[in-house]
């Protein structure tokens, strides 16, 4: 697992037409062959799409964890699993989608054990069974 202060990872452009944010500085070495990033993206915003960068730089494969996956549509949580990944993939050039994988899990409303296993085994099933690297988890501590 990794924890770290935010840093720049790329350069930033305020013409979103030009490279949609944090531009991609793929490197042919990469600290771990996957990362993981666990959320809610309701909705994505230039917050996420930092730290899906900054996951990119780090991991050939970016496993992301969509969160609250079929729970009903309601105030706080707005957009369904589909809708989320679209607008992920939306912002990111394809050269970085193509090196994007999703997993979904659901809500395990007070039991964060269950929480955190089903999340480690659908990181692990979106890897596939042949996968033995490291995972990077990025994230913010903003939680617990």
């Amino acid at each position: 697992m990794i924890t770290e202060t935010p840093m720049a990872v790329g350069t930033w452009s305020t013409d979103a037409t030009k490279d949609r944010g944090w531009s991609i500085q793929h490197q042919n070495k990469k600290r771990f062959g996957a990362a993981a990033f666990v959320g809610r993206f309701q909705p994505f915003h230039n917050g996420h799409l930092w730290l899906v960068n900054r996951a990119l730089d780090l991991a050939e494969k970016v496993v992301i964890v969509i969160g609250s996956h079929r729970g009903p549509v309601t105030i706080k949580n707005p957009w369904t699993t589909e809708e989320r990944q679209k607008m992920i993939l939306d912002s990111l050039p394809k050269e970085a989608q193509d090196r994007i994988l999703f997993t979904a899990v659901r809500d395990y409303h007070y039991n964060d054990d269950l929480w955190v296993i089903a999340v480690q085994q659908a990181v692990t099933n979106a890897l596939g069974p042949d996968y033995e690297g490291k995972i990077a988890l990025v994230g913010v501590n903003k939680d617990h």
